[in-house]
């Protein structure tokens, strides 16, 4: 490889961010190690902070709907971006006085189709805007409208893009025609504790995930509410995450339900919180509807909490024990889990580290062969 390439990495939500943040963070570093620091120079610019956040927040539909417009306009597209006299934008111009020879988004950044004189690659976690177009966060605001520009534009004109699964190689190939040898799945790999600490699990279940409608709390509530009906003792249901549009909801339904004393909503909570929540948990639930992947069953895994997911998460967690495969809307399955008397299979934390550890050599080989690629091709221009 090159060594004198260099590489902007560019992304990391913060820590709020849930779930896109871990994904980000892990992939930041799976790609320091495969660049092999002694030859390439890595560079991360810092992230614009917004102080406005409420205002942002009460004109965010505007705003929105305004850059959809404008943006999605093919005669604004081919004003602002064909001819060759307009100049690069302040953000690529930043990168060009850093001599960078490709950007790394290690998220699906609209950013990327600022970019007119270098390269990137792209990392796109999920398609969920095709996959549940119905709901809110999918839809409201122009959102579907706005995935699919960003999507579309950024996947079409990306030197590689990675995912983080082969359903969503698939897809991607399926909805955008894009060649599947520019395609590449890494999936997710959470850190590994050196020593993994014992402590008596207690009786409750556990779902991190932070409040949007596709996480699907509802049908954890509901079977709540037939265990009660039947006359049985459900598990504590603890929840951890922010509000993302559907904690009054919810709240409200735990209400109505009757089931306000077997809910208890934490909030978002540091991660060594997190840790040890996994660690004493009975039982890891994750009903979500999107996937097919998620860090959290990888997490409680290694920790050696058996996990509950939907069919299509299962399919990129193997026969692993201590995984359980419950549908997305099956109640009765679900009642069953919370159940306090339930058992769960036992966890072999062991063979789970190794499967982590072949997958993360795995990428890391992936993540080698796509540099050396792009290398090899930048040596055909100045």
């Amino acid at each position: 490889m090159n060594s004198q390439l260099v590489v902007a990495i560019i992304g990391v939500e913060p820590p709020e961010a849930g779930g896109a943040h871990n994904a980000e963070t892990l992939m930041v570093e799976q790609i320091r190690k495969s660049l092999e620091i002694r030859q390439v120079i890595l560079i991360k610019p810092q992230e614009r902070k917004i102080n406005s956040h409420e205002l942002f927040k009460r004109l965010n539909g505007f705003i929105r709907l305004l850059y959809c417009r404008w943006k999605a306009n093919p005669v604004t597209w081919s004003l602002t971006r064909r001819f060759t006299w307009i100049p690069p934008s302040k953000f690529e111009r930043s990168l060009l006085k850093k001599k960078v020879d490709v950007v790394f988004f290690v998220g699906p950044c609209d950013r990327a189709v600022e970019l007119k004189r270098i390269p990137f690659m792209v990392t796109i976690w999920d398609l969920g805007h095709r996959d549940l177009p119905s709901l809110p966060e999918m839809s409201c605001d122009r959102e579907f409208e706005l995935r699919e520009w960003t999507i579309r534009n950024i996947a079409m004109k990306a030197t590689a893009i990675i995912v983080d699964s082969e359903i969503t190689r698939d897809k991607l190939q399926a909805f955008y025609g894009i060649d599947k040898s520019r395609i590449h799945s890494l999936p997710f790999i959470p850190k590994v504790e050196s020593v993994i600490h014992q402590v008596e699990r207690e009786t409750f279940a556990l779902y991190p995930a932070h409040y949007w409608s596709h996480k699907n709390h509802i049908v954890l509530f509901r079977a709540i509410a037939k265990l009660l009906s039947e006359g049985k003792k459900p598990r504590k249901l603890r929840l951890t995450g922010l509000d993302r549009g559907n904690l009054e909801f919810l709240i409200e339904k735990t209400k109505e339900l009757g089931i306000v004393d077997f809910v208890e909503f934490l909030g978002f909570i540091p991660q060594s919180e997190l840790y040890s929540l996994y660690h004493r948990a009975a039982v890891v639930v994750m009903p979500s509807l999107l996937g097919p992947t998620n860090i959290p069953p990888l997490e409680s895994l290694l920790r050696g909490c058996p996990v509950a997911v939907t069919p299509s998460a299962r399919a990129n967690l193997g026969n692993w024990t201590g995984v359980i495969e419950v549908d997305g809307g099956d109640i009765s399955a679900w009642s069953e889990l919370l159940t306090e008397s339930g058992n769960f299979p036992k966890v072999d934390t062991t063979f789970i580290r190794s499967q982590l550890s072949a997958i993360s050599e795995s990428n890391l080989v992936k993540l080698k062969a796509i540099f050396r690629n792009f290398d090899s091709m930048k040596d055909t221009y100045v």
